[in-house]
């Protein structure tokens, strides 16, 4: 199916855009920064860039307001200009820095990639790209994509974002949502209180987060990786679990809500898309204060299993219709969002590349 832009702005995006709107800045800019293991020449990467360009129009969107629409639609790959420039060893962190602190107009590009040819003789690559267009799955497909035409490969064009918009606006995702909907309306009727992360961060920050991270060494990761096979549960679950524990005990409550972002790639063919899928959940979780630790971990894996099934309703929409039913007693579920990374094996792509964030 041949796809006619412009195209209206998913669920998620739209939030997204609403967000950028009120307020423009780099917060959802996803800086990418990609090393070569061989060496190419220039020539040969921006024919690369060109190939990936115009096999994935979704990097290559605007996004315009028309008759009170918002819609997307690509810029030709001309338009999207690399910038080359070369620069000393020295000066790449500033680059990169200054380029994460780009804030984009959306209606004139969501992504900007410079080709930065350093004094040393290597060659870097600095995407920059708007959370509207990309999100952290979309990592792997692009960096497949570029190995492949970096090595010379054809790249048919993929279109799977922009079925996947196409999708939300049928009959079949329309059900789903409203089951879903329905499903999350009973879970988070008659919330008490925001589940909040009390820290000794000043009152100055304002709307400023601040990000705590756990790492866990190889001994205690196969441990519990033991231990959740036992139980039959899921090292998410798990963390979960003990997470709530924790902040209930700082709240001063056995209800705790946690957001956490999903991938939200239901179908088959949104595996290898690359594009703004991702949407983010409230898991709610309440126990008993007389439940043991295994009892707790149980229901925790039962609810996330439920909660994961039910995963394509609205965030915006869910809180507006509990907001309307006056089932919201208060205005933000949850101020943690909670995630668990694990480190996996080599992708084949970095035989040829290597990727950081910035």
């Amino acid at each position: 199916q041949a796809i006619q832009y412009p195209l209206v702005l998913s669920a998620e995006q739209y939030r997204l855009w609403l967000l950028h709107q009120g307020n423009p800045n780099a917060a959802y800019n996803i800086p990418l920064v990609i090393r070569f293991h061989r060496e190419f020449t220039g020539e040969a990467i921006d024919r690369a860039l060109h190939q990936l360009l115009s096999a994935h129009a979704s990097l290559r969107m605007r996004f315009v307001e028309q008759g009170g629409t918002v819609l997307q639609l690509p810029v030709a790959v001309s338009e999207l200009a690399v910038a080359v420039r070369d620069i000393e060893s020295a000066a790449l962190p500033a680059e990169i820095a200054a380029e994460s602190n780009r804030c984009f107009r959306l209606d004139e590009q969501a992504c900007a990639i410079s080709r930065l040819c350093l004094d040393n003789g290597q060659q870097v690559l600095l995407f920059n790209i708007h959370h509207i267009c990309f999100d952290g799955q979309s990592i792997t497909p692009l960096m497949n994509a570029f190995a492949h035409a970096l090595e010379g490969r054809e790249l048919s064009e993929n279109t799977s974002f922009e079925h996947f918009v196409l999708w939300q606006q049928g009959e079949a995702y329309a059900a789903q949502h409203a089951s879903d909907m329905a499903f999350w309306q009973e879970k988070l009727e008659h919330v008490a209180q925001t589940t909040s992360l009390p820290s000794d961060l000043s009152a100055e920050m304002g709307t400023q987060s601040a990000q705590f991270e756990y790492a866990l060494n190889e001994q205690d990761c196969r441990g519990v990786s033991a231990m959740c096979t036992k139980l039959g549960i899921t090292e998410f679950s798990f963390w979960f679990a003990l997470v709530s524990l924790v902040l209930g005990r700082l709240n001063n409550t056995r209800d705790v809500i946690l957001a956490t972002p999903v991938a939200n790639r239901l179908r088959a063919n949104d595996q290898d898309g690359v594009g703004f899928y991702a949407n983010t959940l409230m898991l709610r979780q309440a126990w008993q204060e007389s439940a043991s630790l295994g009892t707790l971990l149980l229901a925790t894996q039962e609810m996330v299993t439920d909660s994961m099934i039910h995963q394509s309703a609205s965030l915006d929409k869910l809180m507006a219709s509990l907001k309307q039913n006056n089932a919201m007693a208060v205005d933000v579920f949850s101020e943690v969002l909670f995630t668990v990374s694990q480190e996996h094996t080599a992708a084949p792509w970095q035989e040829t590349l290597s990727l950081s964030t910035g």
